[in-house]
Parts: C-alpha cells; structure tokens; sequence
C-alpha cells in the first residue's frame, strides 16, 4: 500500500461525515438508506445473500474509484504547487 492509499484509508467516509445536516448529500444518503432498508425486508434469504454479493463487489469498485481519485487529486494539487513555487526550490529543501 502506498502513502496515498495509506492516507485515503486512515479517513473513511470523509464526504458522508463532512457533509452538512440538510445538504443534498445527505438528503439523498438518508434517502438512499430507507430505500435500501425496504428493498432487503422484501428479498427471500437467498435473495439477500445474492444482493450482499453484489453490494460487496459494488463496494470494492467504488473504493478502488475514490483511492484512485483521491491520488490523482493529491498529484495534481502537488504537481500546482511544484509550479507555483518552482522557481524557488532550493528554498524548500529539507536540512538533515
């Protein structure tokens, strides 16, 4: 694991816990949740076990999706500042 995997993982669920009480972000995971909850209460057991299956890979995906956003984002951001700042480089070294 690499230290942006590292750094993305050590802070799950970032949008979900900074998102504002009202804002449409969580309206729409309250509304998300109770639609979820309704569609399980309706499926057989084996149902449930095929749909945890595909929530399971579903999850992976999605995981995989942010970590890899959540790096190039990272990049970027240092790739700007390298730019702001590159004519002043030597400035920024780090003394041992």
């Amino acid at each position: 694991m690499d230290i942006l995997e590292k750094l993305f993982r050590e802070y799950p669920a970032i949008c979900a816990r900074s998102s504002r009480p009202g804002s449409e972000y969580r309206r729409l995971a309250e509304q998300l949740d109770a639609e979820y909850e309704q569609f399980r209460r309706e499926l057989s057991d084996e149902g449930m076990e095929h749909f945890k299956a595909l929530e399971d890979i579903k999850l992976s995906m999605a995981t995989i999706d942010a970590e890899d956003c959540f790096a190039k984002g990272f990049r970027l951001g240092a790739k700007i500042m390298l730019a702001v700042t590159g004519d002043r480089v030597g400035q920024f070294q780090v003394k041992q």
